[in-house]
C-alpha cells in the first residue's frame, strides 16, 4: 500500500469590465490596492470562496453607472474552477425637463365651480416614478378659487435622490 501526492490546482478568478464597455468603468480592489479594467486572484483548489475573494468594486466613468456583476453571485462554497464575472455599465438618460419633454394640459374653470385637475403629459422614455413631480397654478389662492383672469400653471420636477445615479 502507497499514497500518491497530487498537487492542488491553481484557479483564476477574474473581475472585469464588460470588453464592449471599457471605456464606461473601472474595478477597484480595496484588498489588492488596485484599479483597472479587470482584477485577476490566483487561489488554490479548494479556498474558501469568502476567504480568498473579496468583492472589488465597480466604478462607473462619468456620464455612466454600473448596473451589474453577471454572474451576480457565486453560490459555491469552494473554488474548484476557473471564474470571471463581468462588470456591466450603462449610460445615464439625459433629462432636459426645459426643452418641451413634458406637457401641462390648459385648463378652463367656470366662475363658482371647483378647480379642475391639473395634468399633464409624460414621456414615456421616463419612468415617473424616478421623480417627484408637483404642479399648481401661479399666484393663485386655490382655497378661494375664485379669482377670475388667467392663471399660469406651473411645475416642478426633481429626480428622485435614490435614482439621481440614472440621469444626467
Amino acid at each position: 500500500l502507497y499514497a500518491i501526492w497530487k498537487a492542488k490546482e491553481t484557479y483564476t478568478v477574474t473581475f472585469k469590465v464588460a470588453e464592449a464597455q471599457n471605456d464606461f468603468g473601472e474595478i477597484f480592489s480595496e484588498d489588492q490596492n488596485t484599479t483597472g479594467k479587470s482584477i485577476i486572484y490566483k487561489v488554490e483548489e479548494g479556498t474558501a470562496f469568502n476567504h480568498a475573494i473579496k468583492w472589488p468594486k465597480a466604478v462607473a466613468a462619468n456620464g455612466y453607472y454600473f448596473t451589474n456583476w453577471d454572474p451576480d453571485s457565486y453560490d459555491k462554497t469552494y473554488i474548484n474552477s476557473d471564474l470571471t464575472f463581468t462588470a456591466n455599465f450603462a449610460k445615464k438618460t439625459e433629462v432636459n425637463l426645459d426643452s418641451g419633454l413634458i406637457k401641462v394640459h390648459d385648463k378652463k374653470k367656470t366662475y363658482g365651480e371647483s378647480d379642475p385637475d391639473l395634468t399633464y403629459d409624460w414621456p414615456s422614455s421616463l419612468n415617473i416614478n424616478h421623480f417627484d413631480v408637483d404642479i399648481y397654478r401661479q399666484g393663485v389662492d386655490t382655497d378661494l378659487g375664485e379669482q377670475v383672469g388667467d392663471h399660469e400653471i406651473n411645475m416642478t420636477v426633481k429626480v428622485k435622490p435614490e435614482y439621481e445615479y440614472l440621469y444626467s
